[in-house]
């Protein structure tokens, strides 16, 4: 399981993408698809929406959105969502 920590640092690393976009009402499709993807991450691993929620400055609705458009992208094989994640996943190097 990855903590909140991890996940941002492997997603920065990876996107170039910063923690403060993350938290940002920036709405281009690579800042949104990372910040699906670090909530959708972050459920995984266990965290509540309330526990994720500073992390993205989001609020619960958006969270839920969040997490079904990445099942959704899975569910349909986004190769940009499956490939993403495989890489946050299996990032070694932090």
């Amino acid at each position: 399981m990855l903590t909140p920590e991890q996940l941002l640092a492997r997603i920065t690393a990876i996107t170039s993408i910063t923690p403060e976009q993350l938290r940002s009402e920036v709405r281009f499709y690579e800042v949104c698809v990372a910040r699906h993807i670090f909530i959708y991450l972050a459920r995984k691993s266990g965290l509540t929406y309330r526990e994720i929620t500073p992390w993205v400055n989001r609020n619960h609705p958006a969270l839920v959105h969040s997490v079904l458009v990445v099942k959704n992208g899975l569910d349909c094989g986004d190769k940009m969502i499956i490939n993403l994640i495989k890489k946050i996943e299996d990032y070694e190097n932090l």
